[in-house]
């Protein structure tokens, strides 16, 4: 049996015992994946560096299947109960906090894209949109996300097609049309074997939510395969959310698709 891994550091710093919750969050109507932690800290020096913009490394999973992941610090505080709390965000949270003052003319949508993604000093991963050449675009003191939208819509309003775009928990900035299609299956969720609640309601996009042990390195548009027999359910479906939790030594995933 696998032994679950769930590891912080910060600096030299690092925190192996006292973590009573870690969760993990992404979909893609967010522009970054997020975690929240509960602590319980016996090093008040510790403590003393978690705080606002410092930058944590979270090694998480199982020893078998497990992932590294790179994030800031949003807001830490000590709870009632003498506990600590953070909330922290992936390096998406730049496309919030850069701002941009520029203007282009007759240039490809896409370029436009992959220039803010840059000034916001994220890696481009995949753009794919209907290309267009805008004759003039101007962004005023927008933010990166403010002056991608804006492309976005001129975009739209072109082609009619509607587009999603994040950064995944890599820090790749990742665009492609909402439609997402369907690829080789990265997970197989088969009852009575990693099934463990299933919750179906196909007439929403979205609504539909598995628990199953935790795969960390399963994101939001990635592709798995369902075999419940219970619920006569043999498909490929498509990750909208995902969120990977250990709390009290337990470590799930839940996936909507």
């Amino acid at each position: 049996m696998s032994d679950i891994i769930c590891n912080i550091k910060i600096g030299s710093n690092s925190l192996v015992r006292g973590i009573e919750s870690l969760i993990i969050s992404s979909d893609i109507s967010t522009h970054a994946t997020t975690a929240k932690i509960e602590l319980t800290l016996e090093n008040e020096m510790i403590a003393s560096v978690l705080k606002k913009d410092a930058r944590m490394i979270i090694d998480y999973g199982t020893s078998d299947n497990n992932r590294t992941i790179s994030m800031v610090i949003e807001e830490a505080s000590y709870t009632v109960d003498n506990k600590f709390k953070i909330f922290a965000m992936t390096d998406g949270r730049n496309l919030t906090l850069s701002k941009v003052k520029e203007s282009y003319n007759d240039e490809s949508s896409s370029a436009i894209i992959k220039r803010l993604v840059l000034s916001a000093s994220l890696v481009v991963g995949s753009v794919k949109l209907d290309d267009i050449i805008i004759p003039h675009i101007l962004f005023n003191d927008l933010t990166i996300k403010q002056a991608i939208d804006k492309v976005l819509s001129t975009v739209q309003e072109s082609t009619g097609i509607d587009v999603i775009y994040f950064v995944d928990s890599d820090g790749k900035f990742m665009m492609m049309p909402k439609e997402i299609e369907l690829s080789t299956p990265k997970m197989m969720l088969t009852t009575g074997i990693n099934i463990l609640t299933h919750i179906s309601n196909p007439e929403v996009i979205g609504s539909s939510v598995l628990e199953t042990v935790i795969n960390p390195k399963l994101e939001q548009t990635d592709t798995i395969k369902i075999d419940d027999t219970r619920k006569k359910i043999n498909k490929l479906a498509s990750v909208i959310a995902i969120e990977h939790s250990i709390i009290k030594g337990i470590a799930r995933s839940k996936v909507w698709y």
